[in-house]
């Protein structure tokens, strides 16, 4: 049987169980509103749409380079599917990237291990909470974490052959993840399979022209699209560089100038992230320990590879939580060996049925709470729709500006303004800000501002004729960063 025709059979017997996996990462997906760094997204995607230009991104009017463009676009694609610029449409590459994820570990599982350890470790990854939190959530973590699975999967499947289809697949999948959010994804994956190339100098086996023509491709390939815009930038674009992607990348990892976490912190968030699965890391790193030296090679491996990219993360100066995504295919794969080997049936049984209740507690989470959570508070999408409401009693939508006064950007994005917002800087002092604020009123009437509780007088001390809205108070945010805003 050929190769193709294997992997689609293979694919076909795990999809049903996939499916039923993937089920928390999409149901109610687009019923709760935008959050912290998904109104980021959202803003971005809204002003490429606004604009038309979509090789040079921009935050509330200041260029914004900090991802590649093919998160954006991946976004921007699934809003013209589905017909406007949703939180579905925004979440949905994260929720397949998850589901990509969950089918490539089982996939790897599979051929390191056997069926049932694959389909353990798929099965494990969909009932870790964060990561189908992480799944559900518009960003580009979780396109990194299904673009570097795909990738070590396929390094798996293809790992002794070595023709040019083989290797244009895995630098296919590998340019695709880096520029989804960076090149980070080629170094971690790197990571994870040098275990496997140096291990009895299978690397000698693709060290060919093949291999080296289409590693060269898929460098091009990569840096394309910052070149292109770098080219077609213009003035207040100059952002637009391969400086900025060294600097965002090369520089911040060995002198970070933001995220500054300490050295220790994924030893305290990897535990939190495979919840509830982390329980068993003790009897894990027991068990292997006891049985270090018949461990078989892809345990080996598997060891490694799960060493070398906490290591690479931890020696990053720029540190967050969420930066541990990476490890917990890995880390589920380890879990479903080590389960393996109680071969009793009762563990057995007792495993399938704490998957089965956690899969159905997720799935009573972000089906039936997410959903009734968000409906009992007023969300900043119908503040938005109040602000506009108010805001057209005066002037027709069209001819309103916004200014954000330290407004979350999911604010600003459920607007919906002609114009792209603008920021005002909240560390300026009373003068400097109440005079630009009063030059913006004098310059375009039809300005107004949004912001948060926390700034509601000295906003109107400096604005003290315009009307005043505010966010209703709820049990889920804290006063103070409820939004506010002031309509001249």
């Amino acid at each position: 049987m050929r190769a193709a025709e294997y992997l689609l059979s293979q694919a076909k017997s795990n999809l049903p169980l996939v499916a039923i996996l993937a089920i928390p990462l999409v149901v109610m997906l687009g019923v709760a509103e935008l959050w912290t760094q998904e109104g980021r997204f959202g803003l971005i995607c809204q002003q490429m749409q606004r604009s038309g230009d979509y090789l040079h991104p921009s935050l509330l009017t200041t260029p914004y380079y900090g991802k590649p463009l093919l998160s954006y676009w991946l976004m921007l694609s699934l809003a013209w599917v589905t017909g406007s610029l949703s939180e579905l449409a925004l979440r949905l590459p994260s929720a397949a990237a998850g589901l990509l994820s969950i089918w490539c570990t089982m996939r790897i599982g599979q051929r390191l291990f056997d069926t049932a350890t694959g389909r353990i470790a798929g099965a494990a990854l969909a009932t870790s909470f964060m990561f189908v939190f992480w799944s559900r959530v518009a960003s580009a973590d979780m396109l990194q974490v299904g673009g570097m699975t795909a990738a070590v999967c396929w390094y798996v499947e293809h790992r002794e052959r070595s023709d040019w289809r083989s290797y244009l697949g895995f630098f296919a999948i590998l340019v695709t993840a880096s520029l989804l959010k960076s090149p980070a994804a080629m170094v971690m994956c790197g990571l994870v399979i040098a275990p496997d190339l140096l291990r009895e100098r299978r690397w000698l086996q693709h060290w060919n022209v093949a291999c080296l023509v289409i590693g060269s491709c898929a460098v091009a390939s990569f840096l394309a699209p910052f070149m292109l815009a770098q080219m077609t930038a213009v003035v207040g674009q100059e952002q637009a560089s391969l400086w900025t992607l060294f600097r965002e990348n090369v520089t911040r990892y060995f002198a970070p100038f933001d995220h500054n976490g300490p050295v220790w912190l994924y030893l305290v968030q990897l535990p939190v992230y495979l919840l509830p699965w982390s329980l068993w890391l003790p009897w894990l790193a027991r068990r292997t320990w006891l049985h270090r030296h018949s461990l078989t090679k892809s345990a080996r491996w598997l060891l490694w590879a799960f060493a070398l990219v906490f290591a690479f993360l931890t020696g990053c100066g720029s540190r967050r939580s969420y930066y541990v995504l990476p490890l917990l295919p890995i880390a589920c794969l380890q879990l479903a060996h080590g389960w393996q080997s109680l071969a009793s049936a009762q563990h057995q049984r007792r495993l399938l049925i704490s998957l089965a209740s956690i899969w159905a507690l997720l799935l009573l989470w972000f089906g039936v709470e997410v959903p009734i959570g968000n409906s009992l508070h007023t969300t900043r999408r119908e503040f938005a729709e109040l602000v506009r409401h108010e805001a057209s009693l005066r002037a027709d939508w069209q001819q309103w500006r916004v200014l954000s006064f330290d407004a979350v950007p999911a604010a600003s994005f459920y607007l919906l303004p002609a114009i792209e917002a603008e920021v005002v800087d909240t560390e300026a002092g009373e003068p400097s800000t109440g005079d630009r604020l009063r030059n913006a009123l004098t310059n375009y009437p039809h300005t107004l501002i949004i912001s948060r509780r926390r700034h509601l007088a000295r906003l109107q001390a400096m604005l003290p004729e315009a009307a005043l809205l505010e966010q209703p108070p709820h049990k889920f945010a804290s006063s103070n960063d409820l939004l506010i805003a002031l309509v001249p």
